[in-house]
């Protein structure tokens, strides 16, 4: 017996508490984001930003990969940070990581 099941409403997994708590280390982690965001405004960035690339990746404009990448180079760049595909990659999997642990 195979069975799919979705959690729709967060009663199985608090999607959007993993979220909240991982996007908090990740600003944590980086202090060189700490003096263009606050914390509040980073969250509110990431969503935004996370809104406009899945988007992309959704209408078959750009890979998942891709989409991941561009969330994390957007987010920097706003903070005059540019960085390499390799290094957004990598903070996107810190990101995933702290996501999936909470």
């Amino acid at each position: 017996m195979k069975a799919i099941i979705f959690d729709l409403d967060g009663t199985l997994m608090d999607h959007i508490g993993a979220e909240k708590k991982a996007l908090i280390s990740i600003f944590d982690s980086f202090e060189d984001l700490h003096q263009f965001y606050s914390n509040t405004s980073f969250l509110e960035t990431w969503h935004t930003v996370s809104e406009k690339h899945m988007d992309s990746y959704l209408d078959g404009q750009i890979s998942f990969r891709e989409q991941r990448v561009k969330r994390i180079q957007d987010i920097w760049a706003k903070a005059s940070v540019q960085l390499t595909q390799d290094k957004a990659y990598s903070y996107s999997d810190i990101y995933l990581k702290d996501n999936e642990e909470n």
